[in-house]
């Protein structure tokens, strides 16, 4: 029989790093994300500011939870922080998120012998996501149209020669990584993890060429096939890369590097989508919408499913584990319950019956 683990007084501050930490190397491992990481760690840093460093953990309350989920809301949302924009309060889903690592961390106190019992269980600031639609945001729809997302490939990336008013030196990279989010819908951990070697090529018993994009996911590798398309885009950036990294003298492996070869980070990606947008809301206003890289995998998800692919296939794709799960992220298009009524076999028959 395992024994409970002995109790021991330790501060919120020490207890907040042990518990990042551990999650910093589940990361490493491939049992968690690096986002997942990333963001629990903001949060309790978050935590440790709102309650005190210096409390002992087994004497925070259900209170002081209370007080710091009040005081959190109130914070200013760290998204805008990095643009020309006005501070705003944090969003629910913030809140949600807050709420639930803040429930977390102390589960695991309490299974470190930190605390008796998690002063969750007398919290009363209950924090749950918004339900969009009831909210009347339903048109806040997370995924890009077809015409959306045709116009975030075609000006999001800027313009590929020197002497164009909108020149990009990252064009090649910034094009590869919209298509790759638009088309095969990664997270963002996956493009930021992806070296070089990760794409591969063979020839098939018929003579043709294959080429696949080996993902490191939540759940382990996955196998992307790249269309010949895709591969082109791949080949006119990879040159641009290795002459960054040459000239950087960096031996660095990474497939998506910065003009000074560094590994791109998260912030980086969401930094060149943002970009983007900037760049499709000068050069196409009708069919610009703020937009994060997390949107982009709904886009390729409701693109492939709206084209006739099964949930099958979209779940391997996108890596998930459950079919429940990648149906979450399916958006509805504008004009799609249209046309399938429309297009219903059964009423056209009926309607070239009565013509």
């Amino acid at each position: 029989m395992v024994s409970a683990p002995s109790m021991r007084a330790i501060t919120l501050a020490e207890a907040a790093e042990r518990y990042v930490a551990d999650l910093e190397r589940r990361a490493d491992a491939g049992l968690l994300s690096a986002r997942t990481a990333r963001m629990s760690r903001d949060d309790m840093a978050d935590l440790v500011t709102l309650i005190g460093g210096e409390r002992i953990v087994d004497d925070v309350t259900g209170r002081d939870v209370d007080d710091a989920l009040i005081a959190f809301a109130k914070l200013p949302d760290r998204r805008f922080t990095r643009r020309d924009a006005p501070a705003k309060p944090r969003s629910m889903a913030s809140r949600e998120r807050f709420y639930k690592s803040v429930s977390a961390f102390f589960s695991y106190s309490v299974e470190q012998g930190w605390a008796a019992m998690s002063p969750m269980r007398w919290v009363t600031m209950k924090v749950r996501a918004v339900d969009k639609k009831k909210e009347g945001l339903a048109d806040n729809r997370r995924a890009l149209t077809g015409a959306q997302a045709l116009a975030l490939l075609e000006h999001g990336a800027g313009s590929p020669s020197p002497d164009a008013e909108n020149f990009n030196t990252n064009y090649r990279r910034d094009r590869l990584m919209i298509a790759l989010l638009e088309v095969l819908g990664p997270r963002i951990s996956e493009m930021t993890s992806a070296n070089v070697d990760s794409i591969a090529r063979d020839v098939d018993t018929d003579g043709n060429l294959q080429a696949w994009w080996t993902v490191n996911g939540k759940r382990g590798q996955r196998r992307v096939p790249l269309s010949p398309w895709l591969l082109s885009l791949v080949d006119e950036y990879l040159p641009v890369r290795a002459q960054i990294v040459r000239e950087a003298k960096s031996e660095e492996r990474a497939l998506f590097v910065s003009v000074r070869g560094n590994r791109l980070n998260p912030i980086d990606v969401e930094r060149v989508i943002d970009r983007a947008y900037k760049r499709v809301l000068q050069t196409d206003p009708d069919n610009a919408r703020r937009l994060t890289p997390h949107a982009l995998r709904h886009t390729a998800a409701t693109i492939m499913l709206s084209s006739g692919w099964s949930v099958k296939v979209v779940k391997d794709l996108l890596g998930h584990a459950n079919i429940s799960t990648t149906s979450l992220y399916l958006d509805d298009l504008p004009g799609e319950l249209v046309e399938a009524v429309r297009l219903n076999p059964v009423a056209e028959r009926a309607a070239k019956a009565d013509s």
